[in-house]
C-alpha cells in the first residue's frame, strides 16, 4: 500500500533523568490524543513484545538493573522494527538574548519551565526589579489552548503551563539533573520495597526502604477508585472486593507536605487555593478515562487503562496543612522524582486548573457543545475547546452565566463536602469579574497573568502577577548550579 510521511520537530521541555517513557509517547496511541498517534492502537498490537517491554519500563515492572537493561534492549530494537517514528537528526540550538537579561536555561530544553521564575534584568550581575521583555517564538497558537488537553506545542506551553502555572505538577525541574525540586510543596518522603535500585540526592526528600514481602500496605480508607454513578470515591477496601487484579499493597508510597499557608496562595482572579481544586483534578482522571464517566474521552482512555492497574490509592493525611500519601506500583531510580504531589493539574502535560474554571469546560462537554481533545471534537462535530479566544468563548460565557445562576458545584456528592455555597458564589463572582477584565477564562496562579492575546498575529501579552507570593529570587540559585 501507499506510505504517508510526515515530518515534525520535538524539543525536550527539560532534562529527564531517564527517557524510557518516550517509547510509549511516540510509538503508541496512549499518550498524545491526536490523530498522528491515535491510529497506532492497531499498529502496536502487531508488536506485542516491544509493547510489553516499553510498558514495563514506563511503569517500572522490574526489580533489578539487569532486568531493566534487557527491557531497554527489547524496546530499542522493537522501536526500530516498528518505525512509526523515524528519528532523523538531533540538532543543537542556541538562545540569543540581550546581555543585560538573565535567565535560567535548561540543559536540554533551553528556555524551559524555569523561565517565568528566573527571567530578570541585571546590572553588573545584580538583579534589577521590573522591566519589559519582548520574546520571539517560532510559532504560537498551533492548536487551541485549554487546560485539560489543549495545545502541547512547546511555545504554547511556555505560556499556558509555565508562565500561568506553577511548574510541572508543582515541581521545578533542576536545569542540569532533571531532579524535581519542590515548588508548591515543602518536602517529601518516599518509601519503597527493600532491594529496589533507588537513590536519593537532594535533601528535600527522605528515602526509606521497607522490609516487606508483598509490598507496602495500602490503608482500607485510602481513595482507590471512583463510582461514576454515585459520584464518590471508592476505598481500597472496597476496590479489593470487586477488582480481582487489585492487591492492597504497593511497591512505592510517597508523602508530600504542603506549607501551612498553602490555602492562602492567590489565584489570578482573586480567589485562593482550596482543597476542592486538588480533588476535582483527581475526579477528572477517572471521569475522562472510563466509559461510565460523564466526560469519557476515547482519546485518553487507553492511557488510563494502562496506568490504572499500577495506581493503588491516595490518602489525605491532613487537610490543613495539606499532607497527602500516594500509593503506586510505579517507581523511578531517583527518589526526588517519586514524590507525587496531589496537584490541581490536568491532562497529559499537567496544566494547572482550578475547580470553577475547569467546571465550565465540564459543563460544555457534558452538553455536547465543546470537547477537550481534538479527536473527540472531530467525532462530535464540535469545537476543540479554547479557553482564550475564538468560538469557544461565547459557549463558555453561557456556561458561566448558568453556573452563576445555579451556584453550580460539579460532582456535588463529593465536591459539596469541600465547597460551601458561599465559597462557590465567591468563585463564580471572581471568575465573572476576571472574564470581564481580561476577556478569557484561563485563571492561573503562576508568576504571570495572561492580559491579552491575538491568535492571528501570534501575539501574547503577559503581565506580572502582583500578588504572586514567592520571592523573586526563589529560583535564582539555579544560575549558580
Amino acid at each position: 500500500g501507499a506510505a504517508q510521511l510526515f515530518t515534525g520537530g520535538w524539543s525536550m521541555p527539560s532534562v529527564f533523568p531517564t527517557e524510557v517513557h518516550s517509547w510509549d509517547q511516540f510509538y503508541t496511541h496512549r499518550v498524545m490524543p491526536i490523530g498522528l498517534w491515535t491510529h497506532l492502537e492497531d499498529v502496536i498490537a502487531e508488536f506485542p513484545e516491544f509493547d510489553e517491554a516499553q510498558l514495563a519500563l514506563k511503569y517500572d515492572d522490574y526489580s533489578t538493573m539487569e532486568e531493566r537493561e534487557e527491557l531497554v534492549e527489547i524496546a530499542s530494537w522493537g522501536a526500530m522494527e516498528m518505525s512509526s517514528s523515524i528519528w532523523i537528526v538531533e540538532p543543537a540550538g542556541f538562545i540569543p538574548h540581550s546581555a543585560d537579561l538573565g535567565i535560567v536555561l535548561d540543559m536540554a530544553g533551553g528556555v524551559s519551565s524555569q523561565w517565568p521564575f528566573t527571567i530578570h534584568y541585571h546590572e553588573e550581575g545584580e538583579p534589577v526589579i521590573g522591566g519589559t521583555v519582548q520574546m520571539q517564538a517560532n510559532r504560537m497558537f498551533v492548536e487551541p489552548w485549554n487546560p485539560v488537553d489543549g495545545s502541547p506545542f512547546t511555545y504554547d506551553m511556555m505560556v499556558t503551563r509555565d508562565a500561568l502555572g506553577e511548574g510541572y505538577m508543582g515541581h521545578m525541574s533542576h536545569p542540569e539533573t532533571g531532579l524535581y525540586q519542590p515548588q508548591l510543596y515543602e518536602r517529601g518522603e518516599v518509601f519503597v520495597k527493600e532491594g529496589l535500585p533507588v537513590n536519593v540526592t537532594e535533601d528535600h526528600v527522605d528515602l526509606y526502604f521497607e522490609d516487606v514481602d508483598e509490598g507496602i500496605p495500602v490503608p482500607d480508607d485510602a481513595w482507590a477508585d471512583w463510582d461514576h454513578e454515585e459520584q464518590r470515591f471508592l476505598t481500597a477496601a472496597e476496590r479489593a472486593e470487586y477488582d480481582e487484579n487489585y492487591d492492597q499493597v504497593a511497591a512505592r508510597k510517597s508523602i508530600v507536605y504542603y506549607p501551612d499557608d498553602h490555602f492562602d496562595r492567590p489565584l489570578h482572579d482573586g480567589s485562593t487555593y482550596a482543597l476542592a481544586d486538588h480533588i476535582l483534578s483527581f475526579i477528572f482522571w477517572f471521569e475522562r478515562g472510563r466509559e461510565d464517566g460523564l466526560l469519557y474521552d476515547p482519546a485518553v482512555a487507553a492511557d488510563f487503562d494502562a496506568a490504572f492497574p499500577s495506581f493503588k490509592g491516595v490518602e489525605i493525611l491532613d487537610e490543613d496543612p495539606l499532607t497527602v500519601a500516594y500509593y503506586s506500583d510505579t517507581w523511578t531510580l531517583d527518589a526526588e522524582n517519586m514524590v507525587t504531589p496531589f496537584a490541581p493539574t490536568y491532562g497529559t502535560y499537567e496544566w494547572f486548573g482550578f475547580w470553577h474554571m475547569i467546571a465550565l469546560g465540564k459543563m460544555a462537554t457534558v452538553d455536547g457543545e465543546l470537547a477537550f481533545t481534538e479527536d473527540t471534537a472531530e467525532d462530535l462535530g464540535v469545537e476543540w475547546m479554547d479557553y482564550t479566544q475564538g468560538p469557544s468563548l461565547p459557549i463558555l460565557e453561557d456556561k458561566l452565566l448558568e453556573a452563576v445562576e445555579a451556584n453550580y458545584i460539579p460532582y456535588e456528592p463529593t465536591m459539596g463536602q469541600y465547597v460551601t455555597e458561599d465559597e462557590a458564589l465567591e468563585r463564580w463572582t471572581n471568575l465573572h469579574s476576571f472574564y470581564e477584565e481580561y476577556g478569557h477564562f484561563w485563571v492561573g496562579s503562576g508568576p504571570f497573568v495572561l492580559k491579552d492575546l491575538d491568535g492571528v498575529a501570534e501575539f501574547v501579552h503577559l503581565i506580572r502577577f502582583e500578588d504572586y507570593p514567592d520571592s523573586a529570587n526563589k529560583w535564582m540559585w539555579f544560575l549558580d548550579s
